[in-house]
């Protein structure tokens, strides 16, 4: 009805990671049909193991009544680069982006922001990769003709909110930039 009424609140159990989760963002409608929930695994701070820290994304595909499958996005093994804040963008035909303000755990500092992409709808992600540029919560738009744009935060250096884009998925940006805010 629009969002004028709303059901009662349920609990979205999580038997793969047992630890507290943290929602990143809206719930996403894949191409597939399916719904989508992006969230970040942290260590349970009353845990004496290393810190973990995991983006992934919980499936659903009875229109969120029940949420049985998660798929990580991205992940260090070592622990070293912790891939913050993910942002999706839902393209064609399974085609899937998503943007990462990412962290050196080890030496306490942010690191460029990292990329990943789908092609399945979700299911799988490639590794991250460096985009080289600078900034923290970054949201990737795939636009219909398949260029992509990211609005990024650059916080330290112009301490603004920019657009740059993308004519390779990613792999390159071009030199000219939008300033939204600064």
């Amino acid at each position: 009805d629009g969002g004028r009424t709303w059901g009662e609140l349920r609990s979205m159990p999580d038997t793969t990671y047992q630890t507290p989760i943290v929602l990143t963002g809206p719930v996403l409608k894949m191409k597939d049909g399916r719904l989508a929930c992006p969230f970040e695994v942290y260590k349970n701070y009353h845990d004496s193991r290393p810190w973990r820290h995991v983006p992934a994304l919980k499936f659903s595909t009875d229109a969120g009544v029940t949420w049985p499958e998660n798929v990580q996005v991205a992940h260090d093994e070592n622990g070293q680069l912790f891939y913050w804040d993910q942002r999706h963008a839902i393209g064609q035909e399974g085609h899937c982006i998503a943007t990462f303000w990412t962290f050196d755990h080890v030496n306490g500092q942010d690191v460029n922001i990292h990329i990943s992409q789908s092609d399945d709808h979700g299911q799988t992600w490639s590794k991250p990769r460096d985009i080289g540029i600078q900034g923290q919560v970054c949201h990737p738009i795939l636009l219909r003709d398949g260029r992509l744009v990211i609005l990024y935060v650059d916080r330290y250096s112009t301490r603004s909110i920019r657009a740059k884009l993308s004519t390779d998925d990613g792999h390159s940006f071009l030199d000219e930039e939008l300033i939204i805010y600064q």
